[in-house]
């Protein structure tokens, strides 16, 4: 039997308008883990459209956090 695969897709502008809309702090890393434990996600990806400045260093932040999630069981 094929082994499933689930996939997220994420619009980091509603992500982000309804996160600042809540006064919440956003913590990706503990994000990407609900997704995969409450969903089973395999792979999730974050559109950003645009990257300003204060974006890319959002990336260079998600890369790092990607890397750790890889040991994460």
């Amino acid at each position: 039997m094929a082994k499933e695969h689930n996939y997220a897709f994420i619009d980091g502008q509603n992500l982000y308008l309804g996160v600042t809309s809540l006064n919440w702090h956003f913590d990706y890393k503990r994000f990407r883990i609900y997704l995969k434990e409450k969903y089973g996600v395999s792979k999730a990806f974050l559109f950003i459209g645009y990257l300003s400045k204060y974006a890319k260093s959002k990336v260079d932040y998600l890369d790092k956090a990607k890397d750790k999630l890889k040991k994460h069981p």
